[in-house]
C-alpha cells in the first residue's frame, strides 16, 4: 500500500510559487497602470453651491423694469386723448332728388263744368355744388321730366311735351344751427338762370329762385326740402332729395 507524502514536503514548492517573477511582476505593472485607484470617499467634491435668495434675484430682475416704469410714471402723459377731432373738410355735394312741378291745365269738376286746375308734374333733380366758402356754393341743376303736360280743352285731354332744362347760379346758407351732437340744419337759397332744352317751340332762357332746408351730417349724408319758382314758365314746384358730401 502507497502511503501519502506529509504536508511538510510541500513547504519548499509553495514558497517557490509565492515568490514573484521578473515577467509576473512587470505583467501586474502593466495591468494596473491603466486602472485608477479609486479615491477615498469623499475626495475630490466641490460644495455644492449655496442658493440665493428668491426675494433677492426678483428683485435684481425687475429692477431694471421697475425703474423705467417709476421713469414713464413720472414724466406727463402728452398724448391727445380726449381732444376734439377736426371736421373733414368736403367741397363737394351731389343730389339725387325729385320736383313736383305744378300748371295751369283745365280739367273737369265734379259738376262737369271746365274749371282751372294746378295738376303736378314729376321730374327727377340732379344737383351739384362746389363748396368754396362754408356758406357759399356754385351749383348746376339737372331737370328732366317724366311725364307730359296733359291738358283738357273742350272735353279733348290733350299732352304737350315738357322739355328738360339745365341751370347755373350761386346757393347761399341764410342760417346754419347744429341738432344734435353731429348734425347740422341750414336755410338755403338758389339763385340760378336756366334754359330749357330740345324744346318744340324753341328753347326759353328763364331765371329760378328756390328755398330749401338742408339737413347733413359729419359723415356727409344730406337731406333737403323746399320749394322753387321759374319766372318766365310760370312754373312752381317742390323738391326734395338726398344727397351726400364729398
Amino acid at each position: 500500500m502507497k502511503r501519502d507524502a506529509a504536508p511538510w514536503t510541500y513547504l519548499p514548492l509553495l514558497a517557490l510559487l509565492a515568490a514573484p517573477t521578473p515577467a509576473v511582476a512587470e505583467t501586474a505593472g502593466f495591468l494596473g497602470a491603466g486602472v485608477p485607484s479609486s479615491p477615498p470617499l469623499g475626495a475630490g467634491r466641490r460644495p455644492a453651491p449655496q442658493r440665493a435668495d428668491s426675494t433677492s434675484v426678483a428683485t435684481e430682475t425687475r429692477g431694471p423694469a421697475n425703474h423705467t416704469a417709476s421713469q414713464h410714471a413720472a414724466t406727463p402723459c402728452q398724448c391727445s386723448v380726449g381732444a376734439p377731432l377736426e371736421r373733414k373738410v368736403r367741397t363737394l355735394e351731389f343730389s339725387f332728388g325729385s320736383a313736383q312741378k305744378f300748371f295751369d291745365q283745365s280739367v273737369y269738376d265734379p259738376g262737369g263744368i271746365v274749371r282751372s286746375r294746378t295738376i303736378p308734374v314729376t321730374t327727377v333733380s340732379v344737383l351739384g355744388e362746389w363748396l368754396f366758402h362754408p356758406r357759399f356754393s356754385i351749383a348746376a341743376l339737372f331737370d328732366l321730366p317724366l311725364e307730359p303736360r296733359s291738358t283738357l280743352v273742350e272735353g279733348q285731354l290733350t299732352q304737350t311735351y315738357v322739355p328738360p332744362s339745365i341751370s347755373g347760379g350761386v346757393r347761399a346758407s341764410a342760417v346754419s344751427f347744429d341738432i344734435l351732437e353731429e348734425s347740422h340744419l341750414d336755410w338755403q337759397f338758389f339763385v340760378l338762370l336756366g334754359s330749357t332744352l330740345a324744346g318744340i317751340s324753341g328753347d326759353t332762357v328763364f331765371p329760378t329762385v328756390a328755398s330749401r332746408f338742408h339737413l347733413r351730417d359729419d359723415e356727409g349724408f344730406t337731406l333737403y326740402a323746399g320749394a322753387s319758382f321759374e319766372f318766365r314758365l310760370a312754373r312752381a314746384a317742390l323738391v326734395y332729395g338726398v344727397g351726400h358730401r364729398f
